[in-house]
Protein backbone atom coordinates (compact mmCIF):
# COMPACT_ATOMS: atom_id res chain seq x y z
CA UNK A 1 0.00 0.00 0.00
CA UNK A 2 1.23 3.54 -0.83
CA UNK A 3 1.39 5.53 1.98
CA UNK A 4 0.81 9.54 1.17
CA UNK A 5 1.35 12.43 3.36
CA UNK A 6 -0.93 13.59 6.38
CA UNK A 7 -3.43 15.25 4.09
CA UNK A 8 -2.92 12.50 1.44
CA UNK A 9 -0.77 14.10 -0.87
CA UNK A 10 1.62 12.97 -3.28
CA UNK A 11 3.82 15.77 -4.57
CA UNK A 12 5.85 13.96 -7.49
CA UNK A 13 3.71 15.20 -10.17
CA UNK A 14 5.13 18.79 -8.93
CA UNK A 15 8.64 18.03 -9.21
CA UNK A 16 7.86 15.98 -12.70
CA UNK A 17 7.84 18.35 -15.31
CA UNK A 18 11.33 19.82 -13.58
CA UNK A 19 13.07 16.28 -14.00
CA UNK A 20 11.83 16.19 -17.07
CA UNK A 21 13.00 19.79 -18.16
CA UNK A 22 16.61 18.80 -17.30
CA UNK A 23 16.46 15.71 -19.74
CA UNK A 24 14.88 18.20 -22.71
CA UNK A 25 17.71 20.93 -22.02
CA UNK A 26 20.53 18.76 -21.70
CA UNK A 27 19.55 16.81 -25.13
CA UNK A 28 18.90 19.97 -26.90
CA UNK A 29 22.12 21.93 -25.51
CA UNK A 30 24.26 18.60 -26.73
CA UNK A 31 22.33 18.28 -29.96
CA UNK A 32 22.91 22.35 -30.66
CA UNK A 33 26.52 22.31 -29.45
CA UNK A 34 27.01 19.52 -31.60
CA UNK A 35 25.19 21.15 -34.94
CA UNK A 36 27.11 24.15 -33.95
CA UNK A 37 30.52 22.98 -33.90
CA UNK A 38 29.86 20.31 -36.57
CA UNK A 39 29.35 23.10 -38.89
CA UNK A 40 32.19 24.87 -38.29
CA UNK A 41 34.19 21.62 -39.28
CA UNK A 42 35.16 20.49 -36.46
CA UNK A 43 34.77 16.33 -36.07
CA UNK A 44 33.12 15.32 -32.67
CA UNK A 45 32.50 11.80 -31.67
CA UNK A 46 28.64 10.30 -31.84
CA UNK A 47 27.01 9.54 -28.97
CA UNK A 48 25.04 5.78 -28.49
CA UNK A 49 21.95 4.71 -27.89
CA UNK A 50 20.96 2.07 -24.77
CA UNK A 51 21.59 -0.32 -27.63
CA UNK A 52 24.87 0.64 -28.84
CA UNK A 53 24.10 2.42 -31.84
CA UNK A 54 25.63 5.57 -32.75
CA UNK A 55 23.51 8.74 -32.87
CA UNK A 56 23.56 11.21 -35.51
CA UNK A 57 22.60 14.42 -33.51
CA UNK A 58 22.22 16.19 -37.07
CA UNK A 59 18.90 14.22 -37.26
CA UNK A 60 17.57 16.30 -34.77
CA UNK A 61 15.75 12.83 -33.08
CA UNK A 62 15.03 13.81 -29.45
CA UNK A 63 13.93 10.38 -28.56
CA UNK A 64 17.17 8.17 -29.17
CA UNK A 65 19.70 8.92 -26.05
CA UNK A 66 19.08 8.68 -22.62
CA UNK A 67 19.91 11.15 -19.94
CA UNK A 68 22.50 8.23 -18.73
CA UNK A 69 24.18 8.18 -22.44
CA UNK A 70 23.77 12.18 -22.67
CA UNK A 71 26.24 11.86 -19.29
CA UNK A 72 28.17 9.41 -20.82
CA UNK A 73 28.73 11.57 -24.11
CA UNK A 74 29.64 14.56 -22.17
CA UNK A 75 32.31 12.59 -20.02
CA UNK A 76 33.59 10.95 -23.95
CA UNK A 77 33.69 14.27 -25.98
CA UNK A 78 35.84 17.53 -24.51
CA UNK A 79 34.29 20.28 -27.04
CA UNK A 80 30.69 19.85 -25.63
CA UNK A 81 31.60 21.42 -22.45
CA UNK A 82 32.64 25.13 -22.75
CA UNK A 83 34.96 25.53 -19.62
CA UNK A 84 37.16 22.18 -19.91
CA UNK A 85 38.15 23.02 -15.73
CA UNK A 86 34.63 22.57 -15.02
CA UNK A 87 33.68 19.55 -17.04
CA UNK A 88 34.47 17.36 -13.93
CA UNK A 89 32.71 19.36 -11.51
CA UNK A 90 29.87 19.57 -14.03
CA UNK A 91 29.40 16.03 -14.29
CA UNK A 92 29.63 15.02 -10.67
CA UNK A 93 26.94 17.23 -10.24
CA UNK A 94 25.10 15.97 -12.70
CA UNK A 95 25.67 12.62 -11.63
CA UNK A 96 24.92 13.50 -8.22
CA UNK A 97 21.22 14.89 -9.18
CA UNK A 98 20.50 11.98 -11.44
CA UNK A 99 21.25 9.43 -8.43
CA UNK A 100 19.95 11.60 -5.44
CA UNK A 101 16.99 13.38 -6.86
CA UNK A 102 16.01 11.84 -10.27
CA UNK A 103 16.10 8.35 -9.60
CA UNK A 104 15.75 8.17 -5.71
CA UNK A 105 12.40 8.96 -5.67
CA UNK A 106 11.31 9.66 -9.47
CA UNK A 107 11.61 6.23 -10.42
CA UNK A 108 11.19 3.81 -7.10
CA UNK A 109 8.96 5.71 -4.85
CA UNK A 110 6.49 8.83 -4.33
CA UNK A 111 7.03 11.86 -3.54
CA UNK A 112 5.43 12.57 -0.27
CA UNK A 113 6.65 15.21 1.57
CA UNK A 114 6.49 18.44 0.81
CA UNK A 115 9.78 19.57 2.11
CA UNK A 116 11.43 16.97 -0.06
CA UNK A 117 9.61 18.32 -3.27
CA UNK A 118 10.92 21.91 -2.40
CA UNK A 119 14.36 20.19 -1.91
CA UNK A 120 14.54 18.49 -5.44
CA UNK A 121 12.71 21.54 -7.34
CA UNK A 122 15.36 23.63 -6.28
CA UNK A 123 18.46 20.78 -6.80
CA UNK A 124 17.08 20.40 -10.29
CA UNK A 125 16.42 24.34 -11.05
CA UNK A 126 20.51 24.81 -10.00
CA UNK A 127 21.30 21.08 -12.34
CA UNK A 128 19.56 23.68 -15.06
CA UNK A 129 21.64 26.31 -14.57
CA UNK A 130 24.59 24.23 -14.51
CA UNK A 131 23.44 22.90 -17.70
CA UNK A 132 22.73 26.11 -19.38
CA UNK A 133 26.55 27.57 -18.11
CA UNK A 134 28.64 24.68 -19.30
CA UNK A 135 26.79 23.46 -22.44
Amino acid sequence: MIELDKNGIDYTPIVANYFKAVELLLYRKIRDKYQQLTNNGINLKKPYSVTGKKINLLDNNDNEITLGEMIKYIKREDKIINNQTDKNTFVENLEMWVKDVRNSHFHKDLIVSKAKAYDFKYRTIFIIIEILKNI
